[in-house]
C-alpha cells in the first residue's frame, strides 16, 4: 500500500521532464495553409506500403508533421482518426532522429484493411527512409 501511494506522489517537475521529449507539441505540427504550401511547391517524395511522405527542409531546428487524409481513400472517420493517431505516435518516437524537415503524410492506395500494426510499420518505414536521406 505504501509503495502504490508513493508512485502516485511523484513530483510534477520530475514527471514532466521525463515525458517532455515525446510530446507532440504545436510547434511540431503543420497547421495552416502557409505551412503546407512550401512543401507542396518544392518537395521530395518517400513512400512505403500505402503512405506517401512529401518533405522539404525548414528553417527551424525541429521536424514538423502534417497529415492529410480524405474521405475518398478512408471512408470512416473512426479509421481516419486511428491512422492519424498512429502516424503521430510513430512520429513522436522518431522525431529526435529526424532532420529539420517539414513532412506531409498522405494515403497512397487503398489496403484491404487498416490494421494498427500495418499502419505503424508503414509509418516507421517512412521515418527510416527519411533518416537515411533517400
Amino acid at each position: 500500500m505504501v509503495v502504490v501511494y508513493w508512485l502516485l506522489v511523484v513530483p510534477r517537475v520530475v514527471k514532466d521532464s521525463l515525458y517532455k521529449p515525446l510530446k507532440f507539441q504545436k510547434n511540431s505540427r503543420l497547421l495552416v495553409k502557409q505551412d503546407f504550401q512550401p512543401v507542396f511547391d518544392a518537395s521530395k517524395k518517400v513512400s512505403s506500403a500505402f503512405l506517401l511522405a512529401l518533405y522539404c527542409p525548414n528553417e527551424r531546428d525541429i521536424p514538423r508533421l502534417g497529415i492529410i487524409l480524405n474521405k475518398q481513400r478512408v471512408k470512416k472517420s473512426v479509421t481516419r482518426n486511428l491512422i492519424r493517431r498512429i502516424i503521430r505516435e510513430s512520429f513522436r518516437h522518431s522525431a529526435s532522429e529526424l532532420q529539420a524537415l517539414d513532412i506531409i503524410v498522405l494515403i497512397r492506395g487503398k489496403p484491404q484493411s487498416w490494421h494498427r500494426a500495418d499502419i505503424r510499420f508503414a509509418a516507421d518505414e517512412l521515418w527510416k527512409k527519411l533518416r537515411s536521406g533517400t
